[in-house]
């Protein structure tokens, strides 16, 4: 088990399949690639999901926040790192960034993760977490994970959760929602640069469920909350340049 201190990254290409009709990698290739990138260093230090699973830990993403300063293109080398930051309360802090071939920072972003147990979906504090990570220190990140208040915006339209939705958690993928933001984009705004993006999750939504998608305008950009009924799913503010 390797607990020391580390930047872990690698470099790797942009693909077809991530980018969208204007050649940009898209928000939930992003997400997704920044999500894996931290399961991977967990499993390069040898606590895979499996294994910890089988141990009684399953970690969740509970918030992120991401800086752009530019979407990476189709065919575009880049290398992309994370680290770990540290611990506050119940909540793991981790950091991330793309970085072009020239070393030019694409992308920066904060993670704030959360452990719990399998079945009861019980939290379990980083105190009790058998294997805590030394953080990394690095230079501060210019952007941070916030609280969304999300209210009084009108309803978009609803969207029923089906198959392809569900992760190996049991619940809609982190990156879906990604997807789910994107779309409620018009497509004057989706051709926009998006600069920062600050996502909220506040609970689980399932396979067969609806979400009911609410989006509001603001001076810089727009701000969109997910609900199940009244259950609150998803937070996010979307800044555009």
């Amino acid at each position: 088990m390797n607990l020391e201190k580390r930047l872990y990254g690698y470099d790797t290409e942009i693909d077809f399949y991530d980018i969208d009709y204007l050649h940009r990698m898209k928000l939930s290739s992003l997400l997704r690639i920044f999500a894996r990138l931290a399961g991977e260093d967990y499993t390069d230090r040898g606590m895979s999901h499996v294994f910890l699973k089988e141990h009684g830990y399953v970690f969740l993403v509970s918030k992120v926040a991401y800086k752009i300063y530019r979407m990476p293109v189709m065919e575009e080398k880049v290398r992309v790192n994370t680290w770990v930051i540290g611990t506050k309360g119940a909540k793991f802090f981790r950091g991330y960034e793309m970085l072009s071939e020239n070393g030019e920072k694409l992308v920066e972003a904060e993670s704030v993760w959360i452990c719990v147990e399998p079945e009861t979906r019980s939290i379990v504090r980083p105190s009790s977490f058998e294997w805590q990570v030394e953080p990394l220190d690095k230079e501060e990140l210019s952007v941070h994970c916030k609280n969304i208040r999300a209210e009084e915006i009108p309803l978009y339209k609803s969207r029923e959760l089906v198959i392809s939705d569900i992760d190996g958690n049991g619940h809609l993928n982190n990156a879906i929602y990604a997807d789910i933001i994107t779309n409620a984009l018009t497509k004057q705004e989706f051709e926009s640069e998006i600069s920062e993006v600050y996502l909220n999750y506040s609970h689980e939504a399932y396979l067969g469920e609806t979400l009911d998608i609410y989006k509001g305008s603001s001076e810089d950009g727009m701000t969109m909350l997910a609900k199940v009924g009244e259950r609150p799913c998803f937070e996010c503010i979307l800044k555009f340049r």
